[in-house]
């Protein structure tokens, strides 16, 4: 799940589904405590969507482009564009899928 940033970037240019990127680091408490929740999620909702892990001390030039602020940070890509994010990560994996679900509607 986890990837780089040049793996990312053709990911997002060659997947027919939805992509959602978890931007994390290892030094990250919060982050820690939210993957579990995020992988799980990325199973059960695959192949609907494609789920990734993004360490943001390895992918210096694409937080930039992308706009990370804060870790976790939770963007959902579609068509090779950032269309939804969420700044932190979610109590739940219901809460992950509730507002995957409901960006993918609303664009």
């Amino acid at each position: 799940m986890k990837i780089t940033e040049s793996e990312f970037r053709e990911l997002l240019e060659k997947t027919k589904v939805p992509v959602v990127a978890d931007f994390y680091a290892d030094w990250c408490g919060p982050c820690r405590a939210f993957g579990p929740t995020f992988e799980a999620a990325g199973k059960r909702m695959a192949p609907e969507f494609a789920f990734c892990k993004i360490n943001i001390d390895e992918a210096t030039a694409l937080c930039q482009e992308v706009d990370v602020r804060v870790v976790p940070t939770i963007m959902v890509f579609r068509e090779n564009r950032k269309i939804a994010e969420h700044e932190g990560g979610f109590a739940s994996e219901k809460d992950l899928e509730k507002f995957i679900r409901t960006t993918i509607s609303n664009k």
